[in-house]
Protein backbone atom coordinates (compact mmCIF):
# COMPACT_ATOMS: atom_id res chain seq x y z
CA UNK A 1 0.00 0.00 0.00
CA UNK A 2 2.92 2.50 1.06
CA UNK A 3 4.53 3.95 -1.67
CA UNK A 4 8.64 3.67 -1.97
CA UNK A 5 10.99 6.46 -2.08
CA UNK A 6 13.57 6.28 -4.72
CA UNK A 7 16.05 5.13 -1.72
CA UNK A 8 13.82 2.85 -0.86
CA UNK A 9 13.75 1.36 -4.36
CA UNK A 10 16.82 1.21 -4.77
CA UNK A 11 17.31 -1.01 -1.98
CA UNK A 12 14.96 -3.03 -2.78
CA UNK A 13 16.42 -4.07 -6.32
CA UNK A 14 20.13 -4.26 -4.44
CA UNK A 15 18.81 -6.87 -1.89
CA UNK A 16 17.09 -9.05 -4.17
CA UNK A 17 20.27 -9.06 -6.50
CA UNK A 18 22.04 -10.95 -3.29
CA UNK A 19 25.79 -11.35 -3.46
CA UNK A 20 26.27 -10.05 -6.92
CA UNK A 21 25.27 -6.84 -6.37
CA UNK A 22 23.49 -5.02 -9.32
CA UNK A 23 24.85 -2.89 -12.25
CA UNK A 24 24.10 1.20 -11.73
CA UNK A 25 22.95 1.09 -15.14
CA UNK A 26 20.53 -1.67 -14.29
CA UNK A 27 18.74 0.67 -11.97
CA UNK A 28 18.40 3.82 -14.40
CA UNK A 29 16.86 1.59 -16.98
CA UNK A 30 14.52 -0.34 -14.38
CA UNK A 31 13.38 2.34 -11.96
CA UNK A 32 12.95 5.13 -15.12
CA UNK A 33 15.09 8.28 -13.21
CA UNK A 34 17.56 10.46 -14.90
CA UNK A 35 21.49 8.73 -14.47
CA UNK A 36 22.21 11.71 -12.72
CA UNK A 37 19.42 11.43 -10.37
CA UNK A 38 20.00 8.14 -9.86
CA UNK A 39 23.87 8.86 -9.61
CA UNK A 40 22.83 11.47 -6.73
CA UNK A 41 20.90 9.37 -4.67
CA UNK A 42 23.23 6.75 -4.51
CA UNK A 43 26.11 8.94 -3.85
CA UNK A 44 23.91 10.42 -0.85
CA UNK A 45 23.10 6.43 0.65
CA UNK A 46 27.30 5.77 -0.08
CA UNK A 47 27.53 8.58 2.28
CA UNK A 48 25.51 7.33 4.20
CA UNK A 49 27.18 3.62 4.55
CA UNK A 50 23.99 2.19 3.49
CA UNK A 51 25.82 0.79 0.06
CA UNK A 52 29.32 0.84 -1.37
CA UNK A 53 30.29 1.05 -5.47
CA UNK A 54 32.54 -0.85 -7.34
CA UNK A 55 33.72 -0.18 -10.72
CA UNK A 56 32.93 -3.15 -12.98
CA UNK A 57 34.60 -1.76 -15.78
CA UNK A 58 35.77 1.93 -17.58
CA UNK A 59 31.98 2.54 -18.00
CA UNK A 60 30.49 0.84 -15.36
CA UNK A 61 29.65 0.92 -11.67
CA UNK A 62 28.57 -2.21 -9.82
CA UNK A 63 26.40 -1.42 -6.57
CA UNK A 64 25.78 -3.99 -3.16
CA UNK A 65 24.91 -3.40 0.56
CA UNK A 66 27.74 -1.89 2.62
CA UNK A 67 29.45 -4.45 5.32
CA UNK A 68 27.63 -2.55 7.98
CA UNK A 69 24.19 -2.49 6.44
CA UNK A 70 24.22 -6.41 6.34
CA UNK A 71 25.17 -6.69 9.68
CA UNK A 72 22.82 -4.09 11.06
CA UNK A 73 19.69 -5.94 9.24
CA UNK A 74 20.37 -9.64 10.83
CA UNK A 75 17.00 -10.12 12.39
CA UNK A 76 13.69 -9.57 13.14
CA UNK A 77 10.90 -11.43 14.93
CA UNK A 78 7.08 -11.76 14.00
CA UNK A 79 4.82 -12.17 16.91
CA UNK A 80 1.35 -13.69 15.62
CA UNK A 81 -2.05 -15.27 17.41
CA UNK A 82 -2.36 -19.14 16.89
CA UNK A 83 -4.06 -19.59 13.42
CA UNK A 84 -4.29 -21.84 10.45
CA UNK A 85 -4.41 -18.18 8.38
CA UNK A 86 -0.84 -17.01 9.08
CA UNK A 87 0.65 -20.47 7.72
CA UNK A 88 1.73 -18.61 3.83
CA UNK A 89 3.13 -15.68 5.24
CA UNK A 90 5.17 -17.77 7.80
CA UNK A 91 6.43 -19.54 5.09
CA UNK A 92 7.39 -16.07 2.70
CA UNK A 93 9.01 -14.58 5.90
CA UNK A 94 11.57 -17.58 6.22
CA UNK A 95 11.96 -17.54 2.35
CA UNK A 96 12.90 -13.83 2.56
CA UNK A 97 15.34 -14.40 5.68
CA UNK A 98 16.89 -16.86 3.95
CA UNK A 99 17.58 -15.35 0.89
CA UNK A 100 18.85 -12.61 2.38
CA UNK A 101 21.03 -13.82 5.61
CA UNK A 102 18.19 -12.52 7.72
CA UNK A 103 17.28 -14.20 11.17
CA UNK A 104 13.92 -14.33 11.81
CA UNK A 105 12.35 -15.47 14.72
CA UNK A 106 8.13 -16.62 15.28
CA UNK A 107 6.69 -15.63 18.15
CA UNK A 108 2.92 -17.42 18.99
CA UNK A 109 0.72 -15.78 21.56
CA UNK A 110 -2.58 -17.27 23.15
CA UNK A 111 -4.38 -13.92 22.91
CA UNK A 112 -3.86 -10.10 21.57
CA UNK A 113 -2.86 -8.47 24.59
CA UNK A 114 0.62 -9.92 25.17
CA UNK A 115 1.10 -9.15 21.59
CA UNK A 116 -0.38 -5.45 21.48
CA UNK A 117 2.39 -4.97 24.49
CA UNK A 118 5.55 -6.39 22.90
CA UNK A 119 4.74 -4.80 19.66
CA UNK A 120 4.30 -1.29 21.06
CA UNK A 121 7.52 -2.25 23.26
CA UNK A 122 9.40 -2.57 20.19
CA UNK A 123 10.10 -6.85 21.13
CA UNK A 124 8.52 -7.83 17.81
CA UNK A 125 8.71 -5.86 14.41
CA UNK A 126 5.90 -7.73 12.16
CA UNK A 127 2.72 -8.14 13.35
CA UNK A 128 -0.15 -10.99 12.02
CA UNK A 129 -3.11 -10.63 14.14
CA UNK A 130 -6.38 -9.81 13.52
CA UNK A 131 -8.15 -6.89 11.63
CA UNK A 132 -9.82 -5.11 14.47
CA UNK A 133 -6.95 -5.78 16.99
CA UNK A 134 -4.49 -3.87 14.90
CA UNK A 135 -6.48 -1.37 13.81
CA UNK A 136 -7.08 -0.18 17.51
CA UNK A 137 -3.48 -0.80 18.27
CA UNK A 138 -2.14 1.02 14.96
CA UNK A 139 -4.42 4.12 16.05
CA UNK A 140 -3.62 4.40 19.88
CA UNK A 141 -0.11 3.70 19.55
CA UNK A 142 0.87 5.43 16.42
CA UNK A 143 3.72 2.83 15.44
CA UNK A 144 2.32 0.69 13.21
CA UNK A 145 1.67 0.46 10.05
CA UNK A 146 -0.62 -1.90 8.37
CA UNK A 147 0.84 -3.58 5.11
CA UNK A 148 -1.46 -5.85 3.57
CA UNK A 149 -4.95 -8.04 4.28
CA UNK A 150 -3.67 -11.72 4.60
CA UNK A 151 -6.78 -13.38 4.51
CA UNK A 152 -10.74 -13.67 4.75
CA UNK A 153 -13.52 -16.29 5.80
CA UNK A 154 -11.89 -19.47 8.09
CA UNK A 155 -13.64 -18.97 11.04
CA UNK A 156 -17.29 -19.50 12.49
CA UNK A 157 -19.88 -19.48 15.61
CA UNK A 158 -19.84 -23.36 17.03
CA UNK A 159 -22.43 -24.04 18.83
CA UNK A 160 -22.77 -26.83 21.15
CA UNK A 161 -26.08 -28.43 21.23
CA UNK A 162 -26.71 -29.89 24.51
CA UNK A 163 -24.69 -26.19 26.12
CA UNK A 164 -26.22 -25.69 29.63
CA UNK A 165 -26.76 -22.06 29.30
CA UNK A 166 -26.80 -18.79 26.53
CA UNK A 167 -23.26 -17.76 27.28
CA UNK A 168 -21.18 -16.90 24.52
CA UNK A 169 -17.48 -16.63 24.21
CA UNK A 170 -15.34 -14.68 21.78
CA UNK A 171 -11.98 -12.56 21.61
CA UNK A 172 -12.65 -9.48 22.71
CA UNK A 173 -10.19 -7.01 20.63
CA UNK A 174 -10.45 -9.33 17.29
CA UNK A 175 -12.84 -9.55 14.03
CA UNK A 176 -14.11 -12.93 16.17
CA UNK A 177 -16.38 -9.88 18.62
CA UNK A 178 -17.71 -8.43 15.19
CA UNK A 179 -18.87 -11.86 14.48
CA UNK A 180 -20.52 -12.84 17.59
CA UNK A 181 -22.31 -9.41 18.33
CA UNK A 182 -23.78 -9.04 14.49
CA UNK A 183 -24.93 -12.92 14.97
CA UNK A 184 -26.46 -12.50 18.07
CA UNK A 185 -27.99 -9.05 17.17
CA UNK A 186 -32.10 -9.64 17.69
CA UNK A 187 -31.70 -12.68 19.88
CA UNK A 188 -32.35 -10.78 23.45
CA UNK A 189 -29.16 -9.99 26.26
CA UNK A 190 -27.11 -13.34 25.14
CA UNK A 191 -23.84 -12.69 27.17
CA UNK A 192 -20.73 -12.61 25.72
CA UNK A 193 -17.76 -13.53 27.74
CA UNK A 194 -14.07 -13.11 26.89
CA UNK A 195 -11.37 -15.64 25.32
CA UNK A 196 -7.96 -15.32 26.68
CA UNK A 197 -7.07 -19.13 25.54
CA UNK A 198 -8.39 -20.14 22.08
CA UNK A 199 -7.47 -23.47 23.18
CA UNK A 200 -8.83 -23.17 26.79
CA UNK A 201 -12.08 -21.95 25.36
CA UNK A 202 -13.18 -24.89 23.11
CA UNK A 203 -13.06 -26.86 25.91
CA UNK A 204 -15.61 -24.72 27.42
CA UNK A 205 -18.15 -25.46 24.72
CA UNK A 206 -16.85 -29.00 24.28
CA UNK A 207 -17.77 -29.81 28.37
CA UNK A 208 -21.30 -27.76 27.47
CA UNK A 209 -20.41 -24.73 30.09
CA UNK A 210 -20.66 -22.17 27.12
CA UNK A 211 -22.93 -22.73 24.38
CA UNK A 212 -21.06 -20.82 21.38
CA UNK A 213 -17.73 -19.84 20.48
CA UNK A 214 -16.68 -17.14 17.64
CA UNK A 215 -13.56 -19.22 16.80
CA UNK A 216 -10.61 -18.95 13.69
CA UNK A 217 -9.03 -21.94 12.35
CA UNK A 218 -7.76 -24.71 13.08
CA UNK A 219 -9.59 -24.59 16.33
CA UNK A 220 -13.10 -24.22 14.49
CA UNK A 221 -12.60 -27.52 12.77
CA UNK A 222 -11.26 -29.70 15.56
CA UNK A 223 -14.47 -28.32 18.13
CA UNK A 224 -16.42 -29.61 14.84
CA UNK A 225 -15.39 -33.29 15.50
CA UNK A 226 -17.48 -33.34 18.82
CA UNK A 227 -20.40 -34.62 18.03
CA UNK A 228 -22.80 -32.21 19.61
CA UNK A 229 -21.27 -28.93 17.72
CA UNK A 230 -22.79 -27.66 14.97
CA UNK A 231 -21.53 -24.51 12.66
CA UNK A 232 -24.23 -21.79 13.48
CA UNK A 233 -23.13 -19.28 11.34
CA UNK A 234 -19.75 -18.73 9.05
CA UNK A 235 -17.56 -15.91 8.66
CA UNK A 236 -18.92 -15.40 4.97
CA UNK A 237 -22.05 -15.43 5.54
CA UNK A 238 -22.10 -12.50 8.63
CA UNK A 239 -19.34 -10.36 7.40
CA UNK A 240 -18.88 -11.59 3.83
CA UNK A 241 -15.20 -9.90 2.22
CA UNK A 242 -14.34 -8.47 5.32
CA UNK A 243 -10.89 -9.09 5.82
CA UNK A 244 -10.30 -10.91 8.75
CA UNK A 245 -6.28 -10.30 9.61
CA UNK A 246 -3.82 -7.83 8.09
CA UNK A 247 0.19 -8.39 8.00
CA UNK A 248 1.60 -5.06 10.21
CA UNK A 249 5.17 -3.60 10.75
CA UNK A 250 6.38 -1.47 13.11
CA UNK A 251 7.15 2.56 12.08
CA UNK A 252 10.45 1.82 13.73
CA UNK A 253 10.86 -1.97 11.60
CA UNK A 254 9.53 -0.04 8.33
CA UNK A 255 12.79 3.11 8.59
CA UNK A 256 15.72 0.34 9.45
CA UNK A 257 14.74 -2.33 6.66
CA UNK A 258 12.48 -0.85 4.25
CA UNK A 259 13.85 -3.22 1.65
CA UNK A 260 12.69 -6.00 3.84
CA UNK A 261 9.49 -4.74 4.25
CA UNK A 262 8.96 -4.11 0.98
CA UNK A 263 9.58 -7.52 -0.50
CA UNK A 264 7.34 -9.17 1.88
CA UNK A 265 3.82 -8.42 -0.12
CA UNK A 266 5.36 -9.94 -3.44
CA UNK A 267 6.91 -13.61 -1.80
CA UNK A 268 3.02 -13.64 0.15
CA UNK A 269 2.05 -13.34 -3.18
CA UNK A 270 3.85 -15.95 -4.40
CA UNK A 271 3.55 -17.74 -2.06
CA UNK A 272 -0.63 -18.02 -2.10
CA UNK A 273 -0.15 -18.30 -5.98
CA UNK A 274 1.22 -21.92 -5.50
CA UNK A 275 -0.09 -22.81 -2.31
CA UNK A 276 1.65 -26.02 -2.66
CA UNK A 277 1.31 -27.79 1.09
CA UNK A 278 4.44 -30.01 0.52
CA UNK A 279 6.65 -27.36 -0.01
CA UNK A 280 9.62 -26.66 2.85
CA UNK A 281 8.87 -23.65 4.00
CA UNK A 282 5.13 -24.29 4.21
CA UNK A 283 5.05 -27.68 5.94
CA UNK A 284 7.67 -26.18 8.45
CA UNK A 285 4.59 -23.36 9.36
CA UNK A 286 2.12 -26.19 9.15
CA UNK A 287 4.03 -28.14 11.74
CA UNK A 288 4.83 -25.30 14.13
CA UNK A 289 0.84 -24.25 14.10
CA UNK A 290 0.14 -27.88 14.59
CA UNK A 291 2.56 -28.45 17.62
CA UNK A 292 1.56 -25.43 19.15
CA UNK A 293 -2.49 -25.75 18.88
CA UNK A 294 -1.90 -29.87 19.48
CA UNK A 295 -4.07 -30.06 16.53
CA UNK A 296 -3.00 -32.66 13.91
CA UNK A 297 -1.41 -32.03 11.02
CA UNK A 298 -3.54 -33.63 8.46
CA UNK A 299 -6.81 -30.60 10.06
CA UNK A 300 -4.30 -27.84 10.17
CA UNK A 301 -4.12 -28.65 6.45
CA UNK A 302 -7.60 -29.30 5.68
CA UNK A 303 -8.88 -26.15 7.77
CA UNK A 304 -6.49 -23.84 5.12
CA UNK A 305 -9.60 -24.57 2.74
CA UNK A 306 -11.93 -22.40 4.40
CA UNK A 307 -10.31 -19.61 3.81
CA UNK A 308 -9.87 -16.99 0.82
CA UNK A 309 -6.44 -16.07 0.78
CA UNK A 310 -6.16 -14.58 -3.00
CA UNK A 311 -7.86 -11.55 -1.94
CA UNK A 312 -7.43 -8.08 -3.61
CA UNK A 313 -8.55 -5.01 -1.45
CA UNK A 314 -7.58 -1.11 -2.65
CA UNK A 315 -6.93 1.59 -0.06
CA UNK A 316 -10.55 2.88 -0.40
CA UNK A 317 -12.28 -0.34 -0.37
CA UNK A 318 -10.28 -0.77 3.14
CA UNK A 319 -11.07 2.66 4.26
CA UNK A 320 -14.92 1.92 3.09
CA UNK A 321 -14.44 -1.30 5.87
CA UNK A 322 -12.87 1.12 8.56
CA UNK A 323 -15.87 3.18 7.93
CA UNK A 324 -18.37 0.11 8.35
CA UNK A 325 -17.11 -0.07 11.96
CA UNK A 326 -17.82 3.31 12.46
CA UNK A 327 -14.20 4.17 12.89
CA UNK A 328 -13.41 7.21 11.24
CA UNK A 329 -10.19 8.54 10.56
CA UNK A 330 -8.12 11.60 10.11
CA UNK A 331 -5.72 12.25 7.28
CA UNK A 332 -2.56 11.77 9.38
CA UNK A 333 -4.40 8.59 10.89
CA UNK A 334 -4.71 7.72 7.48
CA UNK A 335 -0.97 8.18 6.51
CA UNK A 336 -0.03 7.00 9.34
CA UNK A 337 -1.61 3.38 8.59
CA UNK A 338 -1.28 2.93 5.29
CA UNK A 339 1.44 5.62 4.03
CA UNK A 340 0.76 8.34 1.83
CA UNK A 341 -0.99 8.09 -1.35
Amino acid sequence: MKKLSLEERILKLITKSGKQGILQTHLVSTLGYSRSYISETLKKMENNGIIKRERENPFQLRIYLSDSEKKNNRHFTVGLLVSSEYIFVIAALRKIARKYGITVRFKLYKNTTRLNEDAIAGKIQVILSPTLNQLIMSLTSDSISMLRPIATGGSFIVENKEGKNDLNISSSSSTMILMMRKFLDGRGKSEIRRMEDAAKSIDLIKNGSYKRIAIWEPYASSLLLEKNCVVSASYREILGNFPCCFICTTHTFGRDMPEIVSLIGDEYDAEIENMNLREKDVTWAIGLISTKTGIPIPLVERSLGNYNFKIKYSREELLDFIEELKIYLTTEQIESLFGKE
